[in-house]
């Protein structure tokens, strides 16, 4: 019999649908020393001028970038062996970050934003960028498209020149336009297709790897499982119409059926129906993307109607705190179950990478708790490093010359004297500004224990291809 606590449940489930809108971050930690800075209101139709009078890169910029060395090619530690000479503090390289720091989605974003100062002080401590130091102005976007409009309004258009900007998550599609104009580098973490498109967003690159190549990589790991039908339950939106799309598209090609599909809205606390319909379709296994307390939903409805074939939950489930799953259940989950999550949230029974003890290193150094899965910190701390390998692969923070040094990142075979952690390679082109494939693995469900989950036994194999 399985305990449920109403109140918690509700709370939860409101908490996941924030969660689901915004991938600025996945936890709560108390924000930063830092003040966010108070924009000011500019012209409401102020269009931004052109702070770099250059234009998106051309193929040979790009390809003169790809074979490039960078200039400091050594990945920082979090403590140097040697102190690196004085930086220039007159001439620093300045980044805007902007992020959803109070608001509706207030504690999505502080995981982005520690895990970004904690590559900022290991890029200082070794030497900054091109000898200057690495500075950063953090800007609350207060959870509000509009705020977030008038404050790249502002940060383009005032009197600091910013280098690079790393903006919020919610609201890209509406300042974009606006990054556009500027002709400056900037990082976003919303998994949109449009912003991995160079001729729709020159100046932006995604560090999250799409819906679906992230469904793509899942379909993969499914051969090893030995199921060959499958139900298919889903949260609505594009993130799992995405993620559909890339199991319709795979199965085939892998002998794997999908037996049917339903999709439930978030915080459906009865999936009794949803559940028949799957379990008449006669399917070998349940394959679901759900988040919190839909999780708990689904296995209720799954024991109420006696349908127990073994459980993979994809990416989403793995990001969930499963505490709180454990709490409102007696049993065990059902048989087989199993997640598929990013490996940088894994830690394997043959210890840590050295990316991960790097990255879980300058985090702890910066916090004393470390909430959810690590990878939520990779984001912010690969923005830093992305920035720190554009201008010193560029030699210089000129625009064009640093879009350059990153579209010939994905021509580089070997990353890993840059200091990434989020995939082992970036994948950035003149013609794609994303990641083309995401590493993952299987973990059995669990709660995250230092930002890491319990590795479940299959590795990656390479995303599916025609």
């Amino acid at each position: 019999m399985r305990k449920f606590f109403g109140i918690a449940v509700l709370m939860f489930a409101l908490l996941a649908m924030a969660l689901v809108a915004c991938d600025d971050g996945d936890d709560d930690e108390a924000p930063p020393a830092a003040t966010p800075t108070a924009a000011a209101t500019p012209a409401a139709t102020a269009t931004p001028e052109a702070t770099q009078a250059a234009t998106p890169t051309a193929t040979a910029a790009a390809t003169a970038a790809a074979t490039a060395t960078p200039a400091a090619t050594a990945t920082p530690t979090a403590a140097a062996t040697e102190a690196p000479a004085a930086l220039d503090e007159d001439n620093p390289f300045r980044v805007a970050v902007i992020k959803n720091l109070t608001g509706i989605f207030g504690t999505f974003a502080h995981s982005n934003l520690v895990g970004f100062e904690a590559a900022v002080d290991l890029i200082n401590e070794s030497g900054g960028i091109l000898g200057r130091k690495l500075e950063y102005e953090v800007f609350d976007a207060q959870s509000d498209i509009p705020k977030g409009v008038e404050i790249i309004n502002e940060v383009l258009l005032g009197d600091t020149q910013f280098h690079a900007v790393y903006p919020q998550s919610i609201g890209m599609q509406a300042v974009a336009p606006f990054i556009n104009d500027a002709g400056i580098i900037s990082f976003s973490n919303s998994g949109d297709a449009a912003l991995t498109d160079p001729s729709v967003s020159p100046w932006t690159f995604e560090l999250p790897a799409l819906a679906y190549v992230q469904g793509e990589s899942i379909a993969c790991l499914l051969p090893q499982l030995g199921h060959t039908k499958y139900a298919v339950l889903t949260g609505p939106g594009p993130y799992w119409d995405d993620n559909r799309a890339a199991w319709e598209d795979a199965f085939p090609q892998l002998g794997l059926e999908i037996t049917a599909v339903e999709i439930v809205p978030f915080g459906t606390p009865d999936m009794t129906a949803q559940m028949q319909k799957l379990q008449a379709s006669g399917p070998d296994a349940l394959l679901f993307d759900l988040f919190g307390p839909d999780i708990l939903f689904a296995f209720q409805a799954m024991e109420n109607i006696g349908f127990d074939v073994p459980v993979v939950g994809g990416n989403s489930a793995s990001t969930t705190d499963w505490s709180f799953i454990f709490t409102n259940i007696e049993e065990e989950t059902p048989p087989g179950t199993i997640l598929t999550a990013w490996n940088i949230n894994i830690r394997r029974p043959d210890g840590l990478t050295p990316d991960q003890q790097r990255l879980l290193d300058a985090v702890s150094a910066k916090t004393d708790q470390i909430n959810g899965v690590l990878y939520q910190y990779a984001f912010g701390f690969d923005a830093a490093m992305l920035i720190r390998y554009a201008a010193e692969t560029a030699g210089s923070d000129d625009q064009a010359a640093m879009l350059a040094a990153l579209e010939g990142l994905g021509a580089v075979e070997d990353q890993s004297a840059f200091g990434f952690t989020l995939a082992p390679r970036y994948d950035f082109s003149p013609t794609f500004h994303g990641l083309a494939s995401v590493p993952l693995s299987t973990v059995v469900p669990g709660v995250a224990v230092e930002g890491f989950l319990d590795w479940g036994g299959i590795d990656w194999e390479a995303p599916c291809t025609n």
